[in-house]
């Protein structure tokens, strides 16, 4: 089995701008995923976030036009922290908390595995998930998200038996930049539960075969 390409500062790649947050892309890397539901987050918790990193921004830049690669990296890995604290909190319906809602959401995750991508490690927690995924060559970041939300959401509303937005349209994703990177944050997504309070959490799991094929 191929390994994939794990990125380092200096490697050439995609910074998207789409919507609130940022998206790096890069072909054949592993990615650390974060997307919630629609209520998980206040709004004027969102906003505070957001000024935060503004003014991160903006503290850093100083008088340059441009932030380096380094300077980016180290800036979205904070706001992604910040992000999850939030997160962690519990706000909103915690939808996810529900065990036939957290088997749809794995099952779906492993319908395409070892087609479109490898899973690695992840964490359903009641109001957001973590993962941590190989993305093949040819697999579009945004269209393999928007597959993962739009079933899973159908699915919730029937079992449910409720209408409306179930995610946020927005997600939060990483490129896991190298072999520490990627242990560091397999711990995190494992840890997860216990970290916001969850006792007895088994909506969490990792493929260490794989992980250690990458380390």
């Amino acid at each position: 089995m191929n390994k994939p390409l794990l990125l380092p500062y200096n490697t050439s790649f995609r910074i998207r701008s789409r919507g609130r947050l940022p998206h790096w892309e890069l072909d054949d890397a592993v990615y650390f995923f974060t997307y919630r539901l629609h209520d998980a987050l206040p709004q004027k918790v969102l906003a505070e976030l957001e000024r935060e990193r503004t003014e991160i921004i903006r503290r850093v830049a100083g008088c340059r036009a441009q932030l380096s690669v380094e300077q980016r990296w180290r800036i979205d890995e904070d706001f992604g922290h910040r992000l999850d604290e939030e997160l962690d909190k519990g706000y909103g319906s915690c939808l996810l908390k529900t065990s036939s809602v957290a088997e749809i959401l794995i099952e779906n995750w492993f319908h395409f595995d070892e087609v479109r991508y490898r899973m690695i490690a992840w964490s359903v927690m009641p109001n957001h998930v973590h993962l941590i995924v190989h993305l093949f060559v040819g697999a579009m970041l945004g269209r393999t998200l928007h597959s993962w939300k739009s079933f899973s959401a159908h699915e919730t509303n029937r079992i449910l038996e409720r209408e409306g937005q179930l995610w946020q349209r927005e997600y939060f994703d990483r490129i896991v930049r190298d072999r520490r990177d990627l242990i560091n944050k397999v711990n995190y997504v494992l840890n997860n539960p216990k970290s916001a309070g969850l006792k007895a959490w088994k909506w969490v799991g990792v493929r260490a075969d794989r992980l250690a094929d990458l380390v």
